[in-house]
């Protein structure tokens, strides 16, 4: 443990006094420390009985190592940015900071560094074997076994040809309609929605005249009012008759 010679007064408005070295915390004064841990110089204000051996960063990172210390963060940050105003000032101070050409720089080197790191290679192996045997495990409730019964993971025939139509038609749908919402006019969050509904027309599942681009809110919308199967072209029409003023005000 290392401490400075001098203690001195911090209060406000008074003369810095000297005095000497004690092993007890007095209230009102700090004194200049060395972190034992990472070695930074750093100063200890006496508000509290706690040792002169870290710094604040490195009994933070001390008290995280806790499973309940993470839970308690992890609950702090989610109601933290729950609300909108913080996301958005979250948002604005990174975008600033990365304006700063060496605060870049410095980015670049301690993400160069981290990655580096055999910890932290360590920890992204046992994130993927941690999400691998979550996997498995769902894989084998669907398919209704054991896990020591499991032999590979099923991937229906139908999510198969769902994502291959996502690939293919559905992006031509989108550029065609210039990434717009058909109905109220919005960009963003869309989704290539079939006239002759993907369950009872199989033989229109990759026909492009039978997509429309709908944004997220107007196709759940039209799923909620006409249900998620047997949808025909004359359901789209008549849904897309009773939104014409959205249509018309844009």
């Amino acid at each position: 443990m290392r401490k400075s010679k001098w203690w001195f007064r911090t209060r406000k408005g008074k003369k810095v006094q000297y005095t000497s070295i004690s092993e007890h915390m007095k209230r009102g004064y700090s004194t200049n420390c060395k972190c034992d841990t990472c070695g930074v110089d750093f100063i200890r204000n006496q508000k509290s009985n706690i040792g002169f051996e870290d710094c604040a960063s490195c009994r933070l990172i001390a008290r995280n190592k806790t499973p309940e210390a993470r839970a308690r963060s992890s609950k702090t940050f989610s109601s933290y940015y729950s609300i909108n105003k913080n996301r958005v000032n979250a948002s604005t101070i990174s975008k600033t900071r990365f304006k700063d050409k060496n605060f870049v720089i410095r980015h670049k080197e301690r993400c160069k560094e981290r990655s580096q790191s055999s910890m932290y290679r360590q920890k992204l192996k046992d994130s993927a074997a941690r999400g691998l045997y979550h996997a498995i495990k769902t894989s084998c409730g669907k398919q209704n076994i054991s896990i020591n019964e499991f032999e590979g993971f099923i991937t229906g025939c139908d999510i198969r040809e769902r994502e291959l139509c996502k690939t293919t038609v559905g992006k031509e749908c989108f550029k065609r309609e210039n990434f717009t919402c058909e109905i109220c006019c919005k960009k963003g969050n869309l989704h290539a929605h079939h006239k002759d509904g993907w369950h009872w027309a199989p033989e229109r599942r990759f026909d492009l005249s039978n997509l429309v681009c709908l944004c997220h809110i107007c196709h759940s919308k039209f799923h909620k009012k006409y249900g998620n199967k047997w949808n025909t072209e004359k359901q789209y029409e008549e849904y897309k008759q009773q939104n014409r003023h959205l249509i018309e005000n844009h």
